[in-house]
């Protein structure tokens, strides 16, 4: 038959660490974007761009990157949890086996 598988929970607890991490600096960054629109507002020579368009550049960014930030750390969230409802249902299927064994 087939190999015997199964999951890795503490592995993927980790890796829904990392994803909120990621999360975390998407966050950062959206916080950041209003003051990087404001010194880069002649960053190309020639070029200019107006009050309201930097503000409103920023804002658009700040806004993208908040909504990634958001679904990325609900995916850390959920991995999260996934691998505590393995590890909680792994225990109670053990539980059930140890106690239909008989020893």
């Amino acid at each position: 038959m087939g190999e015997i598988t199964g999951v890795d929970a503490p592995q993927v607890s980790a890796i829904g660490d990392a994803v909120l991490d990621v999360a975390g600096r998407l966050e950062r960054l959206a916080h950041g974007t209003g003051e990087g629109a404001w010194r880069a507002r002649s960053a190309v020579a020639g070029s200019q761009l107006s009050e309201f368009g930097a503000a409103d550049t920023a804002l658009s960014w700040q806004e993208a990157l908040q909504g990634l930030a958001e679904q990325v750390r609900a995916f850390g969230t959920d991995l999260r949890q996934a691998a505590a409802d393995y590890q909680e249902s792994d225990a109670a299927a053990a539980g059930r086996l140890n106690g239909s064994v008989g020893y």
